[in-house]
C-alpha cells in the first residue's frame, strides 16, 4: 500500500477521495501551527507521496529524506515553496492545483476594492468600537469606483476574472503582462494593453496577479509608490513579496 503525507489539514471530501483510492495516510492535522521542517522531514521519510500547502516549505534537505518519494503534490495555485529544481533533478514530478482558486481570488480581489474604496473596514472598526453618532456630508467619505481607472498586472486567468467583474462596475481596464491578449478579448474585457510604468503612474487602483519569482520580488517599491497617485490603492491578490511595505519604503 502506498504511503502518502498530508502535511496540513484538507477538507474532509478530499481526504475521503484519498482514502477511497486505498493509501496509508498520514495527516499534520494540528490547526493552530504550520508542521515544521523537522518533522515534516521526519514524518515523510517512509512515504511515496507528499501532499503539502503552499505555506510549507519543501527544500532539499526535506526531498532528500524521503528517499521513496515518488510526488509532490502542492495544495494550491503556486509552487514558489518548492525546490523544484531539485525534485526534477531526483526525478520527482511536482503538481499543482491551478483554476482552482480563480474565481475565489477574483472575487475577493473586487470585494477588497470595493471594501477600500467605500472605506469599510473602517466603518465597521468605528461602529464596533464608538458606535454611529449621526450622518453628516463628509462623514466616512468614500470613493465610487465607475470610471476609474483599475490597473491589472498579470493578466492570466485571475486577472481576467478580475477584468470581467469589474468592467461591471463601469471600470476603465488597463492591463499589463509579457504577451497582449487576443483583440477580441480585450473588447470582452473592455482592457487596454499598456505598460507597468504607466498603471503605476494613472490607475485609481492597482491589482496584482503574478507568481512569485526572482524577476517579480519587490517589484511593487519605493521609486514605484512615489509614483502612484496619492489617491491610488494597491491590492496584492499574489505573493506577498512582490510588494515592499509602504511603510518601509517611505524612510
Amino acid at each position: 500500500m502506498s504511503k502518502v503525507l498530508i502535511a496540513g489539514r484538507i477538507p474532509e471530501h478530499a481526504l475521503n477521495i484519498l482514502k477511497d483510492a486505498g493509501l496509508d495516510i498520514d495527516m499534520y492535522d494540528d490547526s493552530e501551527a504550520l508542521i515544521t521542517k523537522d518533522e515534516l522531514s521526519k514524518r515523510v521519510a517512509d512515504k511515496d507521496f507528499l501532499i503539502t500547502p503552499l505555506s510549507t516549505q519543501v527544500d532539499s534537505d526535506v526531498i532528500n529524506a524521503a528517499p521513496n518519494l515518488k510526488l509532490i503534490a502542492n495544495y494550491g495555485a503556486g509552487f514558489n515553496n518548492i525546490d523544484i529544481d531539485y525534485a526534477k533533478s531526483k526525478g520527482i514530478p511536482v503538481t499543482n492545483t491551478p483554476k482552482v482558486s480563480t474565481i475565489s481570488t477574483a472575487e475577493v480581489t473586487c470585494g477588497l476594492m470595493i471594501a477600500l474604496a467605500h472605506r469599510m473596514m473602517e466603518g465597521d472598526t468605528l461602529m464596533r468600537h464608538e458606535g454611529f453618532s449621526g450622518w453628516a456630508p463628509l462623514f466616512f467619505l468614500g470613493h465610487e469606483l465607475a470610471h476609474k481607472k483599475l490597473g491589472i498586472i498579470g493578466m492570466g486567468q485571475i486577472g481576467q476574472a478580475v477584468a470581467k467583474r469589474m468592467h461591471a462596475f463601469d471600470m476603465e481596464i488597463l492591463y499589463t503582462q509579457r504577451h497582449q491578449l487576443a483583440a477580441e478579448t480585450e473588447k470582452a474585457l473592455g482592457a487596454t494593453f499598456t505598460t507597468t510604468d504607466e498603471i503605476i503612474k494613472n490607475a485609481d487602483v492597482i491589482t496584482l496577479h503574478l507568481p512569485a519569482t526572482p524577476e517579480t520580488h519587490h517589484m511593487i517599491g519605493a521609486e514605484q509608490f512615489k509614483q502612484m497617485k496619492s489617491s491610488a490603492m494597491l491590492i496584492n491578490a499574489a505573493r506577498g513579496p512582490l510588494s515592499m511595505k509602504p511603510h518601509y519604503t517611505m524612510r
